[in-house]
């Protein structure tokens, strides 16, 4: 529905998958416990992807903003 995620974290234990929109001004995130029960869905203007310092820290390797949307 949501087309492929712009990034995912998998690390202690969860999922995050992010899907961003309008470029990089919306974020969606869908957070998985234990990588299968869904427990979080964020919706958000400029979200933490936004921030070039959490992209670092979420080691993104894509360029920003997203250019697919």
């Amino acid at each position: 529905m949501f087309g492929e995620p712009y990034w995912v974290d998998s690390s202690d234990g969860e999922t995050i998958q992010f899907y961003i929109y309008d470029q990089g001004n919306l974020e969606l995130q869908f957070e998985y416990t234990n990588k299968v029960n869904l427990s979080f869905i964020t919706l958000s203007y400029q979200g933490v992807l936004f921030s070039p310092e959490q992209r670092k820290s979420y080691e993104v390797n894509k360029p920003w903003p997203p250019q697919n949307n």
